[in-house]
């Protein structure tokens, strides 16, 4: 495959060191660990106490939202059976 340049591309090589480079960027930032533990910590804390996590999006980030929802619900009842 080629750029419009005429040079050769590979877009699975692309995205694959795109997606290396922000997870990267993920792990040399120490701040980065403690939001998501932190983001964590909440959630487990609003379900142990019986309160509700909402999820919202619009278009594909709808429907991300819609499924970590059911991941949740299917990991709880799957846990609970």
């Amino acid at each position: 495959m080629r750029n419009v340049a005429g040079e050769a591309v590979n877009p699975v090589l692309d995205y694959l060191v795109r997606s290396r480079d922000t997870l990267q960027a993920a792990i040399d930032d120490p701040a980065f660990a403690a939001v998501i533990g932190n983001i964590a910590e909440v959630a487990t804390n609003a379900l142990r106490d019986g309160r509700k996590l909402l999820f919202a999006g619009n278009g594909g980030s709808a429907a991300d939202a819609q499924h970590l929802a059911a991941e949740i619900v299917s990991r709880m009842n799957y846990d609970r059976a």
